[in-house]
């Protein structure tokens, strides 16, 4: 049941309590999305994949093993800007519409 008429003061209190609790579990995942989707698998993807596939392209023959590796490197900069478009989401929805709805 919603906080408001018919409820007593200590179920007001108690669901106060747990949005209080939500909204700083909200910041809390927010942040570690923030460090380990944006931050750490960029860096990994950018930096460590990317640069090893790029240098063993060349070497590798024609054919299926090559289109592969040049599949993955599309496919994980595309997973990048799918982690960067759900952080937005993330922001959109616990920060953005709360701020909005006050």
């Amino acid at each position: 049941e919603i906080a408001g008429e018919g409820t007593s003061a200590a179920e007001e209190e108690r669901c106060a309590c747990l949005k209080r609790w939500r909204d700083a579990a909200q910041a809390v995942a927010t942040a570690a999305f923030l460090f380990t989707r944006l931050y750490l698998f960029t860096r990994v993807t950018f930096f460590e994949f990317w640069p090893d596939a790029l240098a063993v392209l060349p070497t590798m023959a024609a054919g299926g093993a090559r289109n592969t590796v040049r599949f993955l490197l599309g496919a994980s900069a595309a997973f990048v800007a799918l982690q960067f478009f759900w952080f937005g989401q993330i922001v959109q929805q616990v920060f953005v519409d709360k701020w909005l709805a006050r």
